[in-house]
Order: structure tokens, then sequence, then C-alpha cells
């Protein structure tokens, strides 16, 4: 596996069930369900946001429990009932990362990884 630049990545986009919760739904007989959030996790996304970074969740059911738990963390993107989630993320990637240099790093990074970076770069210099 290529190292990867850890640096680059702006953005965390999660799904909700399973990820952030256990998986596990509790359905009360009014209809009103309860997740369970990890603290340790919520403590996690507060520092992400805090170093200036995005978070988007993409979750296949609605639930007000997850809008909640969106709020409290001060997560800024959230879609819910979404059955076809890639379309999701490529709407949002296409709002967020596109046509501010994104192509330009893409073709950096390929370049370097591959050892061609050094040889283009002789051009430029004397």
């Amino acid at each position: 596996m290529q190292n990867v630049d850890l640096a680059r990545i702006e953005m965390l986009v999660m799904d909700v069930d399973g990820v952030l919760t256990d998986g596990s739904l509790v359905i009360h007989a009014d209809g009103s369900e309860t997740k369970s959030f990890s603290s340790l996790d919520g403590h996690g996304i507060r520092m992400w946001k805090r170093a200036g970074l995005g978070v988007a969740l993409i979750s296949g059911r609605a639930s007000e429990a997850t809008q909640c738990r969106a709020e409290q963390l001060g997560i800024e993107y959230v879609f819910q009932d979404c059955h076809y989630k890639q379309p999701v993320l490529e709407k949002l990637l296409g709002q967020l990362p596109g046509g501010r240099g994104a192509v330009r790093e893409v073709i950096e990074h390929v370049l370097k990884t591959s050892g061609r970076w050094q040889k283009l770069m002789e051009r430029y210099g004397p």
C-alpha cells in the first residue's frame, strides 16, 4: 500500500448506524427510537472540527436522534433517508473541493509518488 498524505484530508464523511453507533436501535411503543452514541467519538469529532476540518453524515435512515447528535457536535452536513449514498457523496464533493486546485493536487501526488516529478522539475531549474 502506498503512503497516503494524511495532511491532505479535509473532510470526514461517515454513515451513522454501525459507525457512530453500535448498530442497535431501541424502538419504543410510541415509535420513537433510542440510539447509543460514543462520547469518545463525539470528542474526537469536536477535536477534528477545532482543527478546522469538516464533517458530514450520510445515513440511510431518517432519525431525530441522529439530527440531535449532529447538532450537539456542530456537524454541518447531515443527509438522512439516503438510500443511495454515492450520489449524495458526489454532490457534496462537487460543492466543496472542486475547481480550487484539486486536479493539480491529484496530478502532483501521482507524479511524485510514481517518481516522475523530479524529472519534470528539472526544466524549471538553472
